[in-house]
């Protein structure tokens, strides 16, 4: 990650992703992805529509509780 400075003139601060902070990025989402391919690869179709259905009410309980709904603009 880099820091530059705000190009507005103010005090804050911003940062930039950095190549290899994308490559590090990208690296642990295909271990995420590959991961949970593995968890549910022997699920039925009934099973992981279940849990689809299950994990979007989750997101969106969190989301109303919290009142930050998805997507979020960018200055969130």
């Amino acid at each position: 990650m880099e820091r530059t400075l705000d190009p507005s003139g103010g005090v804050a601060r911003k940062f930039r992703i950095t190549q290899q902070g994308l490559r590090l990025l990208a690296e642990q989402r295909e271990g995420i992805v590959t991961g949970l391919s593995t968890v549910v690869a022997e699920w039925t179709p009934e099973h992981l529509d279940r849990f689809i259905g299950d994990l979007r009410q989750f997101n969106t309980d969190i989301e109303r509780i919290t009142g930050r709904p998805w997507p979020r603009n960018a200055g969130d």
